[in-house]
């Protein structure tokens, strides 16, 4: 407040214009140039400041800050944004002149995919931005495998990622049949590849016997067909037992009684250690 004295019909001298934070000066509510009795005078002021609203990426309002014409605006923390990297404003507020919107703005991350196959081998590497999905390459054929799927998902990618080929193993089913023992054994989920040669469940060397002889030995199982392969499974097989067949020849003897050598008996007809013998008969046995 100032107090001037004036002389009647003259005028006031006016101050240096008054401040007031984040209000204008104006001017002054009365004339007092021609004065002709006490009065008073007050300085007209109109706000002086504007609205300053932060806005994230999806246009979000951050925050919302008053600032006085020509001043600047503080800017809040960018907010974080998963798979987004902030990297400034859109427009500036180090002076502001009007009611203004600021917009974070955000670049997109962008991850790396790759693709494995089912020996480790790299089928695809592709760059996606995150959220995005990776595209899905060619599957490779693998021999002997059946492919059944991606071990992880990679319809929104929001990291480095990989992915890798599942295969299942192609199995077989291998009968093992002896024509001559009149045996099968069947061995079910024999994967592809397979070389029999120790594996779990085949049967053991079978032998050929026959009123207690042997008349032939186990040489291994072969197939009868060009598929079948005992060293190499590759399909459904039936595999038979081989022997190299020998043919004994069996005598059979009864022994009656032992007699003198002088007897006239006429049926025994030659001597087996020290005993009168009749061969009673003698078989072959064939294939």
């Amino acid at each position: 407040e100032i107090v001037q004295f004036v002389t009647e019909g003259g005028f006031a001298s006016p101050p240096r214009d008054p401040y007031k934070d984040g209000y204008l000066f104006t001017g002054w509510d009365r004339n007092f140039t021609n004065v002709y009795s006490n009065m008073n005078v007050k300085a007209i002021f109109v706000d002086n400041s504007f609205t300053v609203t932060f806005k994230g990426r999806n246009g979000n309002i951050i925050d919302t800050k008053e600032v006085v014409s020509g001043s600047p605006a503080l800017a809040p923390a960018p907010p974080e944004e998963a798979g987004y990297t902030f990297i400034g404003w859109d427009v500036g507020f180090s002076s502001v002149q009007s009611d203004l919107t600021v917009t974070a703005l955000y670049n997109q991350k962008s991850y790396k995919v790759t693709f494995i196959g089912r020996t480790g081998n790299t089928i695809s590497t592709q760059t996606v931005l995150f959220g995005n999905a990776a595209i899905t390459p060619e599957i490779p054929k693998e021999d002997g495998y059946v492919f059944t799927r991606w071990d992880v998902g990679f319809s929104s990618v929001q990291s480095d990622l990989t992915v890798t080929a599942l295969y299942v193993q192609n199995t077989y089913t291998v009968t093992f049949i002896d024509t001559y023992n009149v045996t099968t054994t069947t061995l079910k989920g024999v994967p592809q590849g397979t070389n029999l040669s120790g594996y779990s469940g085949i049967p053991g060397n079978p032998s050929l016997v026959f009123n207690g002889m042997t008349w032939g030995t186990f040489t291994g199982w072969v197939g009868r067909t060009n598929d079948a392969n005992f060293n190499n499974v590759t399909g459904n097989i039936t595999l038979y037992a081989n022997y190299n067949k020998q043919l004994p020849v069996q005598f059979v003897f009864a022994v009656y009684h032992q007699v003198p050598a002088e007897t006239s008996e006429s049926e025994p007809e030659f001597d087996l250690f020290g005993y009168k013998v009749l061969p009673v008969s003698y078989q072959g046995i064939g294939y």
